[in-house]
């Protein structure tokens, strides 16, 4: 959670749209990530996968798409 204020209000100052999108990309990123794992037997429902690099990514790749003009 200290990780998750900072990115939020970044992603807030860059807009409203910017700060939902960076909460959902983080969701499927993570999402993803997990039906992957589980697909390759590497892990299963009760494996916990810390979300702190999946904000982190989300929020680059959001920043990223709105600093570029275009």
């Amino acid at each position: 959670m200290k990780l998750a204020g900072p990115l939020g209000a970044y992603l807030g100052w860059l807009g409203a749209t910017a700060l939902l999108a960076g909460l959902m990309a983080a969701w499927l990123l993570a999402a993803a990530t997990g039906l992957g794992l589980m697909a390759a037997g590497r892990a299963n429902r009760k494996t916990q996968l810390p979300f702190g690099p999946f904000l982190i990514a989300a929020t680059l790749g959001v920043a990223l798409a709105v600093r570029i003009p275009g």
